[in-house]
């Protein structure tokens, strides 16, 4: 956030020959590396060697310094870690965030009790380490490699207090965050003191993923994580967080936390967590001599936690960005019409969970599953699941370990109050009861989401519609079997016409067949038909498959018109309900296939 600003360096009080051999050093350094500070290259602060206003250490390897440092825009000294060897002295740590100094009397020492302290003009303490109330021998702070400054007791025995178990707004290799050890914001690019936002772990159960918070309100999560990477996070993404190890407890003893050790041989690479509450990877550009950022979050609105409130599903791509899951309907029209998405989604019915097991589902498990073996599982499918790809998954999930994909089925089912499920690798099956809240659908990557809804089967309504469209094809089918004999009796016509008409009667059979055989009460309230093998298309699809309703494409004519053979036709990205024990439909067809197109008063068939 902050740059250091240069100020003139002072000699501290050490013998005068060991100042010599020093200063001939220094001479040295600078001759072969003038961009070095001038910095007297101490790694440790005691007792007799302090810091004062205008004083550095430096780290072994001299990549990190430590000292006083002034923000831009600003008076208030700060006791700060940052980058010795990059022009842009990127502060990465700050001790005294509350409390600056605001003069240049300040001191960085260990005082009379071995506590790391920082005094002001008149002594006082402005901030400390271990505020100890016991003497501490024989201590010392040291400024590691890993721009970790640690409080150490006879000699390297014992680590006190480390920085790295403080971190202000950056996150550095080996660094750890916990659900009590956050990031947390600069207030202004001037001000270090703690802004409003932070970021760290948050452990639900067996479910860990990263939030960054806006004082107490989730801002953004990342989806929990797999053992590899975060799920929330599209795979054009994900790359960047490769190097994340989950660890089970810490030196604080924390459930869990994140160690970043992707880029431990470069260190002017980290993630940092800006004013704004951005959290963004960031990299010198030696060519360009700036740093810039390779990854960031939020990137867009999508990405604010809860954008389409409950069961509402956010994708950037879309206009508007927000629309209700399948089978919802927004809770308030008015506000959902001006954008005002937060009151979310509500049921267009509610769910049939009861313990009806008639024309049940047979499951099947001989090894582990529920835990039985060579036991059959009964229940009914009064409800049923939509399948849903390339999801960020819901927050607030649930882990159950020891089931597979179809024991996660089964204990969603058996829950009232689980509305989804899901099943990733890594993490095993997760459900959500209640509501859903911040899913986003990805362009790429993300996983497989099942929402619950109620089977039309048992909808008084759609049970009508059956009979309705039962009927409908009947009467349908006697017009147009009287309307080709008609025809054919009256018209004059060659063989060759004979034999495309009676294919037509063929095919429409065929196709009165296949109807039969899929019209188990489809129609849904939004008067689509969404069952097997169902999809509307646009005019523009069918002209150019029929090749804009072009003679050699025909294949006959019947009582309502003329009928075409058709290329492939491309099929949208479209969830698809999956029957209890059934496979995806969307799975099982060939690519080849050309597929029906189905209308609320027709029915074609397949063209091959």
């Amino acid at each position: 956030m902050g740059g250091v600003q240069k100020k003139n360096q002072r000699s501290q009080e050490i013998p005068a020959w060991h100042k010599r051999v020093i200063r001939a050093l220094i001479t040295l350094l600078h001759i072969f590396f003038p961009s070095l500070p001038s910095s007297f290259a101490m790694d440790s602060i005691t007792p007799t060697q302090s810091i004062k206003d205008a004083n550095t250490i430096l780290s072994p390897d001299e990549n990190f310094a430590l000292g006083f440092f002034i923000p831009p825009n600003s008076t208030n000294r700060y006791i700060g870690i940052w980058y010795n060897k990059i022009p842009e002295h990127k502060v990465i740590w700050v001790a005294n965030r509350q409390n600056p100094v605001t003069n240049s009397s300040g001191v960085f020492t260990i005082n009379s009790n071995g506590d790391l302290v920082l005094l002001d003009k008149q002594n006082n303490t402005v901030w400390f380490a271990l505020n100890a109330s016991t003497e501490i021998r024989n201590s010392r702070a040291k400024l590691l490699d890993t721009g970790n400054l640690v409080l150490l007791e006879h000699g390297e025995e014992r680590v006190l207090w480390q920085s790295f178990e403080h971190p202000s707004d950056t996150f550095l290799s080996t660094m750890k965050l916990g659900e009590s050890k956050r990031l947390r914001s600069w207030k202004s690019l001037s001000d270090p003191s703690i802004g409003s936002f932070s970021a760290g772990v948050n452990v639900a159960g067996n479910l860990t993923q990263t939030f960054v918070w806006h004082n107490s309100t989730p801002l953004w999560r990342t989806g929990p994580w797999n053992g590899r990477t975060f799920t929330g996070i599209s795979s054009t993404d994900s790359e960047y967080f490769n190097g994340f190890q989950l660890v089970r407890g810490d030196l604080e003893g924390n459930a869990s936390g994140g160690t970043y050790d992707y880029f431990r041989d470069s260190f002017d690479s980290r993630f940092e967590l800006g004013p704004s509450g951005k959290l963004q990877q960031v990299r010198w550009d030696e060519e360009k001599r700036k740093y810039h950022a390779v990854w960031s979050a939020p990137q867009g609105e999508c990405d604010l936690y809860g954008k389409c409130g409950p069961f509402g599903v956010c994708n950037h791509l879309f206009t508007p960005i927000c629309r209700c899951l399948h089978g919802f309907r927004p809770k308030a029209i008015e506000e959902w019409s001006i954008g005002n998405w937060s009151g979310g989604c509500e049921r267009r019915r509610q769910l049939d969970c009861n313990n009806d097991t008639t024309g049940g589902f047979e499951y099947s498990e001989s090894n582990g599953g529920f835990g039985y073996s060579e036991r059959k599982v009964l229940y009914s499918p009064v409800d049923r699941f939509l399948k849903m790809r390339m999801m960020k998954l819901p927050d607030l999930g649930e882990a159950i370990d020891g089931v597979d994909g179809k024991g996660c089925e089964y204990q969603c089912f058996i829950r009232c109050a689980c509305v989804a499920y899901a099943f990733v690798g890594g993490i095993g099956c997760m459900v959500w009861s209640g509501y859903l809240i911040d899913i986003q659908e990805f362009s790429s990557g993300g996983e497989e989401l099942y929402i619950r809804l109620p089977s039309p089967q048992n909808s008084k309504r759609t049970k009508v519609s059956s009979i309705v469209v039962a009927i409908m094809v009947l009467v349908i089918f006697i017009a147009d079997v009287w309307a080709y004999y008609y025809w054919l009796h009256k018209s004059k016509q060659n063989g060759k016409q004979r034999r495309g008409s009676i294919m037509s009667l063929l095919g429409f059979l065929l196709c009165i067949k296949a109807s039969n055989e899929s019209i188990d009460a489809t129609m849904l309230e939004d008067g689509m038909n969404q069952e097997k093998g169902a999809e509307l298309f646009d005019f523009a699809i069918i002209e150019t498959a029929t090749d804009k309703f072009s003679n050699a494409n025909m294949l006959g004519q019947g009582g309502f018109g003329p009928v075409y053979k058709t290329t492939t036709i491309p099929i949208p990205k479209k969830p698809a309900f999956i029957d209890k024990g059934s496979p995806s439909i969307t799975d099982s067809l060939p690519g080849h296939s050309v597929y029906s197109i189905n209308y609320a008063s027709m029915t074609t068939c397949d063209g091959r």
